[in-house]
């Protein structure tokens, strides 16, 4: 962490969703400079919150919601969830929810929940009405991000999974079938696409793999409405080469000065709510099989290819290379 590094080689891996849609932030025209300060202070009656945190799932979210708390401008909320969660609330459209926003008064104060990406973008359309909040999306390579999902669970102890009984390979395989089956059943329904929501057995958190239909939930927010939004790579955003810029840029994109921040770099330091090291008797069932691991990236390869033509942006290497589970 704090490691320094060019404003080129940052820019380099960073996807930026624009004002008026989807595009790359140019490095060759706009290295060095910050979005406009355009503070978004009070939202509206029917969408308080400045800012939603929309996923993905195991990408990073909670570290953001957490080292965006730390600026003085941004209202530490916290409601719901596990003391080290990002996530704040569950559902859109009640009078709690911008009534307890109320509370962040003349701070910025955001919304956090891992589901949204997949299963909000019209929930969101009807809730904030002509408002526009900032968006954040991280997105993460498939086949890991899937994986530690699974893993996830078994730390937890959910849906009778434990860290000492649970096969991995035979679990993401279980969701992988499911979504190739979803894929057969509507070949060529081009509604897949123009869905303001997933159907029931794809939604957030069903299958693993719908939710890394990038592009797809990308789609959906702009045909929302939406054109705020900013995109990052977990893969960058897990790096200490490149946190402390990601970060620092996200604080910027809300209308806010990154150095208003004390020890930020030291902050960095701590991932939130990321699986431990070690843990479990049976490591061998818990990583995952090369056999599945390739047929995941071929299954998601057109769908990557589709973001990648998107965001104007090349994939992150190890979204193509061998899977290797570090337990």
């Amino acid at each position: 962490p704090g490691a320094t590094i060019s404003m080129q080689s940052f820019f380099f891996f960073l996807a930026l969703v624009v004002v008026e849609g989807l595009d790359l932030f140019d490095a060759t025209t706009k290295a060095g400079k910050t979005p406009p300060k355009e503070p978004v202070l009070g939202g509206s009656p029917r969408c308080r919150p400045d800012y939603f945190v929309l996923g993905t799932r195991k990408g990073g979210t909670t570290s953001l919601v957490h080292y965006l708390a730390l600026h003085p401008g941004i209202f530490p909320y916290k409601l719901r969830g596990r003391p080290d969660d990002g996530e704040n609330f569950h559902a859109l459209g009640t009078t709690a929810h911008s009534r307890e926003y109320a509370n962040a008064r003349h701070l910025l104060v955001g919304d956090a929940n891992v589901a949204r990406l997949v299963n909000d973008a019209e929930a969101l359309k009807t809730f904030c009405q002509s408002h526009q909040p900032r968006l954040f999306v991280l997105l993460r390579d498939p086949v890991a991000r899937c994986h530690s999902q699974m893993l996830m669970r078994a730390r937890l102890g959910s849906l009778g999974m434990s860290l000492d009984t649970t096969n991995a390979t035979r679990e993401v395989e279980a969701h992988l079938d499911a979504f190739r089956t979803f894929l057969e059943r509507r070949r060529g329904d081009r509604r897949i696409r123009e869905r303001a929501a997933p159907t029931p057995d794809m939604r957030s958190p069903r299958n693993c793999f719908y939710e890394a239909l990038y592009d797809l939930h990308l789609d959906r927010l702009e045909r929302a409405g939406f054109t705020r939004i900013k995109v990052y790579w977990s893969e960058q955003f897990f790096d200490p080469r490149y946190v402390l810029a990601v970060v620092q840029d996200a604080i910027a994109f809300l209308g806010l000065d990154p150095d208003d921040v004390k020890d930020l770099t030291a902050h960095l330091r701590r991932r939130h709510n990321a699986r431990p090291r070690g843990g479990g008797s049976n490591l061998t069932n818990l990583a995952l099989s090369p056999a599945l691991v390739a047929a995941a990236r071929e299954t998601m390869r057109p769908y990557n290819d589709a973001l990648a033509k998107t965001l104007q942006a090349d994939i992150p290497p190890n979204w193509t290379l061998p899977y290797l589970y570090v337990p």
